[in-house]
C-alpha cells in the first residue's frame, strides 16, 4: 500500500535525487561494457539492432520500472534519406536515443524493478542486470518481419497514427514498396 500512495514533496525531492544518482552510476558502471548510458538511459548496438533501455525511478510513488525497445540499425538511415537529413549518419550512436528526426518504437517489454533499500550504485547495477537479461530473452524475436508485425499490432490496438515512420522504413527495408 505504501508504494501506491502519492509521496509528499520532501519524498519526491529524494526520489529526484535518487534518479540523478542512479543515472550517474549507470554512466560509471557502463564504462568498459557493451552498454552505454546517456541521460539515465542505456543503449547499445547488438547484431545489427539498436537496443534502448529506459530505467524510470518514479517521483510521485516508490516505484521503479524499465522499458526495453529495439529497432534495426538500418531503419534510421532510411528515414534520414527520406527526410533529407543524411548528415545524421555521422552522429554518434547516442543520437538514435535522444536526437531529433529518429525513428521511435514502442516498448517490447516493461519490467517492474524491486528497488528495496538499494543504494544508487546497487540500483544501477540491478538495472544493468535486468537490461542484459531482457536483451537475452528478446533475441529470438529479432527479425525485421517480427519487428514490423509488433509495430503494426501496436498501431491496431493502441493508436493507429503512431509509429508510422517505423512502418514505412521497415517496408522499405523489406523491399515491400507497393505497401
Amino acid at each position: 500500500i505504501d508504494s501506491l500512495m502519492s509521496l509528499n514533496s520532501v519524498e519526491q525531492k529524494e526520489r529526484r535525487a535518487l534518479s540523478k544518482a542512479v543515472a550517474r552510476e549507470l554512466r560509471n558502471q557502463t564504462k568498459g561494457s557493451k552498454w552505454r548510458a546517456s541521460q539515465g538511459w542505456l543503449f547499445r548496438e547488438d547484431n545489427g539492432w539498436f537496443i534502448e533501455v529506459r530505467p524510470y525511478i518514479w517521483v510521485v510513488e516508490r516505484r521503479s520500472t524499465m522499458e526495453l525497445r529495439f529497432k534495426p540499425m538500418h531503419i534510421d538511415p532510411v528515414f534520414w534519406q527520406i527526410v533529407l537529413t543524411e548528415e545524421n549518419n555521422r552522429q554518434p550512436l547516442s543520437f538514435r536515443l535522444h536526437g531529433a528526426w529518429t525513428v521511435s518504437t514502442p516498448e517490447i517489454r516493461r519490467v517492474d524493478v524491486d528497488e528495496g533499500r538499494l543504494s544508487p550504485a546497487e540500483l544501477a547495477s540491478r538495472f544493468l542486470e535486468i537490461a542484459s537479461s531482457e536483451l537475452e530473452l528478446s533475441r529470438p524475436d529479432w527479425t525485421l518481419e517480427r519487428f514490423l508485425g509488433r509495430i503494426q499490432a501496436f498501431r491496431a490496438t493502441v493508436n493507429p497514427k503512431s509509429y508510422l515512420p517505423a512502418v514505412i522504413c521497415s517496408l522499405v527495408l523489406l523491399d515491400r514498396l507497393d505497401e
